[in-house]
């Protein structure tokens, strides 16, 4: 895996797609390492953009359990893909989600499978 949503992946990176049942519902969910904090932000950023041109819902600060300094989250909904999206980045780490469907649909499986994860963040600690 190369590129995410027309936005490319640097070769120092290292990604993992896995796939996500639940209900006879299939979401994707992406994990990328950078080699450095600073092309994680980039790519981040241009990831954002992307997403974003339908309807975007939140971009804040968040810490997530046993992980030093602060990261962030955006959550969105691209109409032209009819997907929504749970991403976020804490130092040279990005998580992705990506359920598609209708918001009222995609969105509670975003946050389910983003509370999936931040507990296995918590069982690492």
């Amino acid at each position: 895996m190369s590129w995410i949503n027309n936005v490319r992946i640097s070769s120092q990176a290292t990604a993992v797609l896995a796939t996500y049942l639940s209900d006879d519902r299939q979401a994707d969910l992406i994990v990328i390492e950078f080699d450095s904090q600073p092309d994680a932000d980039e790519f981040f950023s241009q990831w954002s953009d992307v997403v974003s041109e339908g309807l975007h819902i939140s971009q804040m600060a968040i810490n997530l359990p046993g992980w030093l300094g602060q990261g962030r989250i955006q959550r969105g909904y691209n109409t032209r893909l009819g997907k929504a999206y749970s991403a976020w980045q804490n130092e040279n780490w990005i998580t992705i989600i990506e359920v598609p469907g209708s918001f009222s649909l995609a969105s509670p499986m975003a946050q389910e499978i983003k509370q999936l994860v931040s507990q296995s963040y918590i069982g690492d600690q």
